[in-house]
């Protein structure tokens, strides 16, 4: 009982369970949780004998710390692009004749490096809750590269006119 419960309480008071993961715990253990801090209470959860429920809590808790991590990653990589701006100059020092887009290299690395990171993230064990992110960071950086490239095929035709 009691020194069993323990080290899952511990893992269980983990900053990474989301709700979906208390559901869990609710499916496999038949145990309905009431998170309602006012009346949710230590006593409550020894009578909830979890230990019974070691391993799967165990892995429960596992899986929310690595869905954590693909979380933060899709956090971190959408702050990054809502501050990128693409930059153009004047072609031939007149803007009276048009814009061309300065050198993408840093954006066209960043839409590498990212991909690399997201393929990464699709591939993990952990990836199940946040797939739809992830395949719309897929689709959204793929569409970025796609029109940096055409962009760039019409820009230089272009300046050969």
């Amino acid at each position: 009982g009691f020194r069993n419960s323990v080290p899952l309480f511990s893992a269980l008071k983990s900053d990474t369970m989301r709700p979906r993961h208390w559901k869990q715990v609710e499916v496999f253990s038949g145990i309905e949780i009431d998170m309602n801090p006012a009346t949710f209470n230590l006593k409550i959860l020894f009578a909830m004998k979890l230990h019974r429920f070691k391993d799967q809590i165990l892995e429960m808790v596992a899986a929310s710390r690595g869905e954590a991590g693909i979380e933060k990653s899709l956090q971190e990589i959408s702050v990054y692009w809502k501050k990128v701006f693409f930059t153009l100059r004047p072609y031939k020092e007149n803007p009276a004749k048009g814009y061309l887009l300065d050198d993408p290299a840093d954006i066209c690395m960043q839409i590498e490096d990212n991909s690399m990171t997201l393929a990464g993230m699709s591939a993990s064990p952990f990836a199940g809750a946040h797939s739809r992110a992830l395949r719309q960071w897929e689709g959204d950086l793929n569409l970025v590269n796609e029109c940096i490239s055409a962009w760039k095929t019409v820009q230089m035709k272009w300046t050969y006119l």
